[in-house]
């Protein structure tokens, strides 16, 4: 993404989450593994099922999944849906990569840690990041209002006012998702959070800390 006068561009949140995950799986490659979201849109050019996404043949499917019980959580933007499936859970569970990075939306996060406490053979240490955007409340209504044509901006205002607002209580990280030209400030965020995520990863201890420019005082506990 480019970026102009010191500006930042507008993304969304799930760009900005993928984002996050790059530099985090970037920087330590055989650590990460992401779940596979499912959604009602066809595929865009080069995109594979299974891989890329869960595609649902219709959104009459998707929702028929959801009745069926089929998603830990879901979301409809626009004329789109989007949700986590207990399958892409599961699935990455047995892969032998230590750490699942997973987007889920803020009001499932609880149902998804329920789910997660009853599998009692693993045990799993849920951390909750929150990505958020490098802008001002009008850069980001004005940009709802470009891009997001097919939504309910009213309601996607108060979500996202609800989110920021829980927060500092619900996330153990929350991530400012600055991105400048010569900056490197999302890149040594995922690599502060890779080192706390270390210190509870024993079996990981061919995978060096980093050397950050920085000290964290505050760390994260079991």
């Amino acid at each position: 993404m480019s970026c102009s006068s010191g500006v930042p561009t507008p993304i969304s949140r799930r760009a900005e989450e993928l984002m996050f995950f790059r530099s985090a799986s970037g920087a330590a490659p055989n650590l990460f593994l992401k779940t596979v979201t499912g959604t009602s849109r066809p595929p865009r050019e080069g995109e594979i099922h299974g891989v890329d996404y869960y595609f649902f043949e219709s959104h009459k499917l998707f929702k028929q999944s959801i009745k069926n019980g089929v998603f830990l959580e879901y979301i409809k933007r626009g004329e789109t849906f989007y949700g986590l499936p207990k399958k892409s859970i599961n699935d990455a569970i047995h892969h032998p990569s230590p750490v699942i990075f997973s987007q889920v939306e803020m009001s499932g996060w609880s149902k998804t840690e329920k789910y997660l406490s009853t599998i009692t053979n693993i045990k799993i240490l849920t951390l909750k990041i929150f990505i958020l955007p490098d802008m001002n409340f009008s850069d980001y209504q004005k940009w709802l209002m470009e891009k997001r044509t097919n939504e309910d901006i009213d309601s996607r205002l108060n979500k996202t006012g609800w989110e920021v607002k829980k927060a500092p209580k619900k996330a153990d990280f929350i991530v400012t998702n600055r991105i400048r030209e010569n900056s490197q400030s999302l890149t040594y965020t995922a690599q502060a959070i890779i080192n706390q995520i270390l210190d509870f990863l024993p079996d990981q201890s061919n995978i060096p800390k980093f050397d950050l420019p920085f000290e964290i005082k505050k760390s994260i506990k079991g």
